[in-house]
């Protein structure tokens, strides 16, 4: 974020100046801008689009000790049912459920 609020101060400060000497043509200094880093973005920066966070980990540097992508489904649900105790069961994920509220009398 620092680096894209210094960026912006570095083309924002001279656009009132550049506007009046070269008009439309400094929207081109924009368009290269984003033809060459489009590139470095693509082939540099890591996706990381649909992995748990500590695969994420992994890509930036993190040392992982269970792979859970690597787990078979079976395998993965029956070490979920160990990680809890016999009075905790794990809660499954689902679309909230509608939930009825009791009235209570009023406060005076």
């Amino acid at each position: 974020m620092f680096i894209l609020f210094l960026s912006t101060i570095a083309y924002l400060t001279p656009a009132a100046t550049a506007f009046g000497n070269v008009g439309w043509k400094y929207y081109l200094l924009f368009i290269v801008l984003t033809v060459i880093n489009t590139p470095i973005v693509w082939y540099v920066f890591p996706e990381t689009k649909g992995l748990s966070l500590e695969e994420i980990g992994e890509k930036f540097g993190d040392e992982v000790v269970v792979h859970l992508a690597d787990i078979a489904g079976e395998r993965r649900e029956h070490l979920d049912q160990e990680s809890f105790s016999q009075d905790e069961k794990p809660v499954p994920i689902s679309a909230p459920q509608h939930i009825e509220t009791v009235e209570t009398g009023s406060i005076e």
